[in-house]
C-alpha cells in the first residue's frame, strides 16, 4: 500500500480547520458500492483511479476498530450501516462478498465541502461475511481484515508422501 501523499493534502492538514472524510469501496458479487462519512455525495478517485461518486451516508455509517503499526499482524476492523428499510436487508443477505476486496481511503474537503488533494489509502483488505439486525430499522455489520489475515488461516493439504 502506497504512502505516498500530495502537496496538497499535507498542505490541509496544517490549516486551523481540517475536515476528514472517510471514503470506502466495496467490490460486492453484483457490482462496486461506493461510501463516504460525509452527509453528501463526493466524486473521487476509486482503486481503477477513475472517478466515481462515493454515496454520503452520514451519521448512517460508522467505522470500528483499525490500527496502524510497524508489526506484520492482521487487522479487523468493522463497517456498520444502519437506518435500512427491511426490505434492502435481503440484497446484503444473497450476496457471496467473503474474501471481496474492500478499500477505505481518507480524504479532506475545504470549506466549500470540496476534495482537497487526492485521497490517502488508508485500508485495502478483505470483506467476511455480514451480519444482518432486522428490527423497526436495520443494520448490517461487515467485517473487513487486511490480506495478512490469510497468513493466519490454516492450509489444507497433505504432508505425507
Amino acid at each position: 500500500m502506497s504512502r505516498t501523499t500530495d502537496s496538497s493534502f499535507i498542505a490541509a492538514t496544517k490549516a486551523q480547520i481540517i475536515r476528514p472524510v472517510l471514503l470506502c469501496e466495496m467490490d460486492w458479487p453484483s457490482g462496486t458500492s461506493y461510501a463516504c462519512s460525509a452527509p453528501f455525495d463526493i466524486v473521487a478517485p476509486g482503486s481503477d483511479a477513475s472517478n466515481h461518486t462515493f454515496l454520503g451516508v452520514g451519521s448512517f455509517g460508522s467505522v470500528s476498530g483499525g490500527r496502524e503499526g510497524t508489526d506484520s499482524q492482521s487487522d479487523q476492523m468493522t463497517l456498520k450501516l444502519s437506518g435500512l428499510d427491511p426490505s434492502l436487508l435481503a440484497l446484503v443477505a444473497n450476496e457471496n462478498n467473503v474474501n471481496r476486496p474492500v478499500y477505505l481511503w481518507l480524504a479532506l474537503v475545504d470549506e466549500a465541502w470540496q476534495l482537497v488533494g487526492t485521497p490517502n489509502l488508508r485500508f485495502a483488505g478483505l470483506m467476511d461475511a455480514a451480519e444482518i439486525t432486522v428490527g423497526a430499522t436495520g443494520e448490517i455489520s461487515l467485517p473487513v481484515t487486511n490480506r495478512l489475515a490469510d497468513w493466519e488461516r490454516p492450509r489444507g493439504g497433505n504432508w505425507t508422501d
